[in-house]
């Protein structure tokens, strides 16, 4: 199930009371199905609070009709094919080293990975606006995100992918217990800088290094 940005979603205090009981049944009998809830939850929350923000703003039209949910074949599929179509060098994954549905591979084995994939409904069809992978530490010190990429197509959403990505990781980070949210390798820091991001050292980590400290309330 994948939270959707309409103006009546209501599923946030079911979804905090129910969260309390997979803390406790389900980390140990189901690792994989624990993260995964933890995620609905986050995506849950920041959902909630755009529909909150855009009611009382009047803001972006087009965010009625986007859903965040986790990154399945279908948009594993939809990166592959349909954005090489708008990369200006395309066959080098637009300047990735790798694809997504390796990408993928290499960060889903661990049932606490990070991922994100943003849709949008345009014209009858599903749209993909963007994908985000990370993960935490094994400490659960600090959740990385380690791969964020937006549709270069001319349909491209007014307000971008950064705001809903970045709210996501936070919260899925603050429900792991992590202290900060990192970006690795950011290709420009500037545009993370405005979101509160800082040059953060990673002992004993190769790479840049952004970081955020996190509030818990």
């Amino acid at each position: 199930f994948a939270p959707r940005l309409t103006k009546h979603n209501h599923a946030h205090h079911y979804l905090e009371k129910y969260h309390l009981y997979a803390r406790y049944c389900m980390l140990d009998s189901n690792p994989a199905a624990y993260y995964d809830h933890l995620k609905f939850i986050s995506r849950q929350k920041v959902a909630d609070s755009f529909i909150k923000r855009f009611r009382k703003t009047g803001g972006p039209h087009s965010w009625d009709i986007v859903t965040l949910s986790s990154v399945k074949k279908n948009a594993l599929d939809f990166a592959r094919i349909e954005w090489p179509k708008h990369y200006s060098n395309a066959p080098n994954f637009n300047g990735f080293p790798i694809g997504w549905p390796e990408i993928y591979h290499k960060f889903s084995y661990r049932p606490s990975f990070f991922d994100l994939a943003i849709w949008q409904h345009i014209a009858g069809e599903d749209v993909l606006q963007g994908l985000c992978i990370g993960r935490p530490s094994r400490g659960k010190t600090h959740l990385t995100i380690n791969w964020i990429e937006r549709s270069f197509a001319p349909n491209y959403f007014r307000g971008g992918i950064l705001l809903p990505t970045l709210a996501c990781a936070y919260e899925y980070a603050r429900l792991l217990g992590c202290r900060r949210v990192l970006i690795k390798n950011p290709i420009d820091s500037d545009i993370y800088e405005k979101y509160g991001f800082t040059p953060f050292a990673l002992r004993g980590a190769c790479g840049i290094y952004l970081g955020k400290e996190l509030e818990h309330g």
